[in-house]
Protein backbone atom coordinates (compact mmCIF):
# COMPACT_ATOMS: atom_id res chain seq x y z
CA UNK A 1 0.00 0.00 0.00
CA UNK A 2 2.50 2.65 -1.41
CA UNK A 3 1.93 6.04 -3.20
CA UNK A 4 3.31 5.54 -6.30
CA UNK A 5 4.02 8.69 -8.39
CA UNK A 6 3.87 8.95 -12.39
CA UNK A 7 5.06 11.81 -13.92
CA UNK A 8 4.07 12.75 -17.71
CA UNK A 9 5.08 15.79 -19.57
CA UNK A 10 2.31 17.40 -20.43
CA UNK A 11 2.16 20.94 -23.10
CA UNK A 12 2.03 23.55 -21.17
CA UNK A 13 -0.84 26.26 -21.01
CA UNK A 14 -1.52 28.94 -18.54
CA UNK A 15 -3.08 26.89 -15.78
CA UNK A 16 -1.44 23.71 -16.27
CA UNK A 17 1.88 23.00 -14.48
CA UNK A 18 4.98 22.02 -16.29
CA UNK A 19 4.34 18.12 -15.68
CA UNK A 20 0.63 16.55 -15.07
CA UNK A 21 0.74 14.64 -12.37
CA UNK A 22 -1.19 11.05 -11.67
CA UNK A 23 -1.23 9.91 -8.40
CA UNK A 24 -2.48 6.00 -7.92
CA UNK A 25 -3.17 4.09 -5.36
CA UNK A 26 -3.22 0.50 -6.28
CA UNK A 27 -3.47 1.86 -10.17
CA UNK A 28 -6.96 3.85 -8.83
CA UNK A 29 -7.62 7.88 -8.54
CA UNK A 30 -9.01 8.66 -5.31
CA UNK A 31 -10.18 12.00 -3.76
CA UNK A 32 -7.19 12.13 -1.24
CA UNK A 33 -4.36 11.80 -4.42
CA UNK A 34 -5.93 14.57 -5.82
CA UNK A 35 -5.70 17.11 -2.93
CA UNK A 36 -2.02 15.48 -3.10
CA UNK A 37 -1.92 16.74 -6.83
CA UNK A 38 -3.06 20.28 -5.52
CA UNK A 39 -0.75 20.43 -2.71
CA UNK A 40 1.98 19.63 -4.65
CA UNK A 41 1.70 22.27 -7.12
CA UNK A 42 0.08 25.41 -4.92
CA UNK A 43 3.86 26.76 -4.80
CA UNK A 44 3.89 26.64 -8.72
CA UNK A 45 0.73 28.16 -8.67
CA UNK A 46 1.48 31.32 -5.80
CA UNK A 47 4.18 32.16 -7.36
CA UNK A 48 2.59 32.63 -10.69
CA UNK A 49 -0.59 34.22 -9.48
CA UNK A 50 -1.92 37.82 -8.12
CA UNK A 51 -2.42 36.00 -4.73
CA UNK A 52 0.50 38.28 -3.53
CA UNK A 53 -1.25 41.58 -5.24
CA UNK A 54 -3.98 40.72 -3.05
CA UNK A 55 -2.18 39.84 0.14
CA UNK A 56 0.14 42.46 0.31
CA UNK A 57 -2.48 45.39 0.93
CA UNK A 58 -4.04 43.12 4.04
CA UNK A 59 -0.50 42.78 5.19
CA UNK A 60 -0.06 46.09 5.43
CA UNK A 61 -3.40 46.95 6.83
CA UNK A 62 -2.93 44.40 9.97
CA UNK A 63 0.25 46.29 10.09
CA UNK A 64 -1.02 49.04 10.69
CA UNK A 65 -3.49 48.27 12.77
CA UNK A 66 -1.15 46.70 15.46
CA UNK A 67 1.36 49.30 14.81
CA UNK A 68 -0.81 52.32 15.07
CA UNK A 69 -2.74 50.95 18.50
CA UNK A 70 0.99 51.15 20.43
CA UNK A 71 1.32 54.68 18.51
CA UNK A 72 -1.07 57.52 17.65
CA UNK A 73 -4.82 56.33 17.61
CA UNK A 74 -6.33 59.11 15.56
CA UNK A 75 -4.54 58.60 12.52
CA UNK A 76 -6.88 56.39 9.98
CA UNK A 77 -5.44 53.25 8.56
CA UNK A 78 -4.62 54.74 4.77
CA UNK A 79 -4.38 50.54 3.78
CA UNK A 80 -8.29 50.41 4.48
CA UNK A 81 -9.16 52.42 1.07
CA UNK A 82 -7.90 49.68 -1.13
CA UNK A 83 -10.75 47.26 -0.10
CA UNK A 84 -13.04 48.94 1.86
CA UNK A 85 -15.38 51.89 1.06
CA UNK A 86 -14.25 55.24 1.41
CA UNK A 87 -16.06 58.58 1.18
CA UNK A 88 -18.10 57.95 3.77
CA UNK A 89 -20.26 61.42 4.67
CA UNK A 90 -19.94 62.53 8.08
CA UNK A 91 -23.61 64.14 8.12
CA UNK A 92 -25.05 60.83 7.02
CA UNK A 93 -27.70 59.07 9.20
CA UNK A 94 -26.10 55.89 11.07
CA UNK A 95 -29.03 54.01 10.20
CA UNK A 96 -28.83 55.13 6.25
CA UNK A 97 -24.94 56.05 5.69
CA UNK A 98 -24.11 58.11 2.58
CA UNK A 99 -20.83 57.59 0.39
CA UNK A 100 -19.58 60.44 -1.86
CA UNK A 101 -17.21 59.74 -5.08
CA UNK A 102 -13.66 60.17 -4.37
CA UNK A 103 -10.49 59.13 -6.26
CA UNK A 104 -9.96 56.65 -4.14
CA UNK A 105 -12.92 54.34 -5.45
CA UNK A 106 -10.57 53.82 -8.46
CA UNK A 107 -8.26 51.46 -5.90
CA UNK A 108 -11.18 50.16 -4.17
CA UNK A 109 -12.12 48.77 -8.18
CA UNK A 110 -8.91 47.87 -8.71
CA UNK A 111 -8.23 46.05 -5.84
CA UNK A 112 -11.33 44.02 -6.73
CA UNK A 113 -10.54 43.38 -10.28
CA UNK A 114 -6.98 41.91 -9.02
CA UNK A 115 -9.37 39.70 -6.38
CA UNK A 116 -11.88 38.52 -9.33
CA UNK A 117 -9.03 37.14 -11.42
CA UNK A 118 -7.64 35.63 -8.51
CA UNK A 119 -11.10 33.74 -7.85
CA UNK A 120 -11.03 32.44 -11.86
CA UNK A 121 -7.27 31.68 -11.72
CA UNK A 122 -8.28 29.67 -8.70
CA UNK A 123 -11.01 27.91 -9.80
CA UNK A 124 -9.22 27.39 -12.90
CA UNK A 125 -6.24 25.70 -10.90
CA UNK A 126 -8.96 23.61 -8.62
CA UNK A 127 -11.00 22.36 -11.48
CA UNK A 128 -7.60 20.95 -13.50
CA UNK A 129 -7.26 17.86 -11.48
CA UNK A 130 -11.03 17.59 -11.29
CA UNK A 131 -10.90 17.44 -15.10
CA UNK A 132 -8.08 14.74 -15.31
CA UNK A 133 -9.79 12.72 -12.44
CA UNK A 134 -12.60 12.39 -14.81
CA UNK A 135 -10.72 11.55 -17.67
CA UNK A 136 -10.37 14.37 -19.68
CA UNK A 137 -6.61 14.93 -22.01
CA UNK A 138 -6.93 17.15 -24.42
CA UNK A 139 -5.54 21.22 -23.43
CA UNK A 140 -8.76 22.76 -24.50
CA UNK A 141 -11.13 20.23 -23.21
CA UNK A 142 -9.49 21.35 -19.73
CA UNK A 143 -9.31 24.60 -20.55
CA UNK A 144 -13.23 24.26 -21.27
CA UNK A 145 -13.51 23.15 -18.43
CA UNK A 146 -12.58 25.54 -16.12
CA UNK A 147 -14.45 28.07 -18.03
CA UNK A 148 -17.52 25.82 -17.65
CA UNK A 149 -16.36 25.54 -13.27
CA UNK A 150 -15.98 29.12 -13.16
CA UNK A 151 -19.61 30.54 -14.86
CA UNK A 152 -21.02 27.62 -12.49
CA UNK A 153 -19.36 29.27 -9.59
CA UNK A 154 -20.12 33.15 -10.77
CA UNK A 155 -23.73 32.49 -11.60
CA UNK A 156 -24.33 30.68 -8.34
CA UNK A 157 -22.59 33.38 -6.21
CA UNK A 158 -24.41 35.90 -7.56
CA UNK A 159 -27.57 34.77 -8.71
CA UNK A 160 -27.51 33.58 -4.68
CA UNK A 161 -26.66 37.04 -3.98
CA UNK A 162 -29.45 38.76 -6.38
CA UNK A 163 -32.29 36.26 -5.12
CA UNK A 164 -31.25 37.98 -1.31
CA UNK A 165 -31.19 40.90 -1.85
CA UNK A 166 -34.79 41.01 -4.26
CA UNK A 167 -36.11 39.30 -0.93
CA UNK A 168 -34.64 42.13 1.62
CA UNK A 169 -35.22 44.38 -1.12
CA UNK A 170 -33.03 46.80 0.56
CA UNK A 171 -32.97 49.40 -1.99
CA UNK A 172 -36.73 50.09 -1.32
CA UNK A 173 -38.28 52.43 1.17
CA UNK A 174 -40.55 51.20 3.69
Amino acid sequence: MILVRKAHTARRSPFLAHHVHHYSFAGLLNPVCLFILLIDDLAKFIAGSSLALLLLPIILYINWELVSTKFEHSIPNPFAKFFLLSGYVPDSKPNDPQYQKTWWDSVFLAYYVVFFSFVRQAIFYVSRPIAVYFGIKKRAKIARFGEQAYAFFYFMTFGAWGFVCFVHMVWSSH
